[in-house]
């Protein structure tokens, strides 16, 4: 009826990521260029809402409806452009439709990559990304990554690459570097030091006896309070936090770290830090499987 009230409670539990502060690279009327933090998803997508980057330009640095201009994951770290209005994006992506932007990534591999300009064209294959395995989607496309050594840290075993797409494929960089046998630090994709648990491993009979407790209880009345954080009776995460593994932040030593768009717009961005101390990483990288095995 006229001047009912509908009121509707979204519960959500979005996964962790890095506290980071968010660099402004560049500027214009038209977009924003930002140095992206690892593990932040660009836009929302999955268990991910306020914990991406456009909620936190809005919410910390003030930017309105920001566009996505092209894709980075978000276990990758590095530039990310960003358009301020409509009708930016597609203006910025007719650089890409020309094939005039040029990339170029930093990596942090294990093993000593060799020396000099190293070039792969192996074909890839598109996969689909599930929870469990990945899909094989269509047949081998032309791919093609220009890999430069920069320097080798014989107390780590890992060597710092300088990466260049001629093509973008999806995770060009990693499939290329995997099948030349150097895989990617902290890449708990494809790289099997760094492979995570089963996330469908539950305890299933804790989790029936949360969920039958859940049906006995049935008549009281949930938390309705979302100024505050709380508890919520029907959340399984909230009822037995230990029956679904936390998902840690994946930040993947992969950074885009310089771009150009033509001969009209070129952007740097810092250098990260385990590109200069690659032991940090790799120690937080052993402490962190110790834990899984333990």
């Amino acid at each position: 009826k006229k001047g009912d009230v509908i009121s509707h409670l979204f519960h959500q539990h979005e996964n962790d990521i890095t506290d980071s502060r968010v660099d402004i690279i560049y500027e214009n009327e038209d977009f924003v260029v930002v140095d992206k933090p690892s593990s932040w998803p660009v836009y929302p997508v999955g268990n991910f809402k306020f914990n991406s980057l456009q909620f936190i330009m809005l919410r910390e640095y003030g930017y309105r409806d920001l566009r996505t201009v092209h894709r980075i994951d978000a276990a990758t770290s590095g530039i990310c452009i960003l358009a301020k209005k409509n009708g930016v994006t597609g203006k910025l992506q007719k650089y890409f439709r020309e094939r005039s932007t040029t990339k170029q990534y930093l990596a942090l591999v294990d093993g000593c990559f060799r020396e000099g300009e190293v070039v792969c064209e192996e074909p890839l294959t598109y996969w689909k990304i599930s929870p469990k395995r990945l899909i094989r989607e269509s047949s081998p496309r032309t791919a093609k990554t220009v890999f430069t050594r920069l320097s080798y840290d014989p107390v780590t075993r890992t060597s710092l690459l300088l990466c260049v797409p001629v093509t973008g494929r999806t995770h060009q960089i990693r499939l290329h570097l995997a099948s030349l046998g150097h895989f990617i630090v902290n890449d708990s994709l494809y790289n099997e030091m760094d492979f995570e648990n089963e996330r469908t491993d539950i305890p299933q009979e804790k989790l029936t006896n949360v969920l039958d407790e859940m049906e006995n209880n049935v008549n009281a009345r949930p938390i309705l309070d979302t100024s505050r954080q709380f508890s919520h009776q029907y959340c399984v995460k909230c009822q037995a936090p230990d029956i679904f593994p936390n998902q840690q932040p994946s930040s993947m030593c992969l950074h885009s770290y310089k771009y150009s768009l033509g001969d009209d717009f070129h952007f740097e961005s810092r250098s990260p830090d385990w590109a200069e101390s690659p032991l940090d990483i790799v120690d937080q990288r052993t402490l962190r499987r110790e834990n899984l095995q333990n």
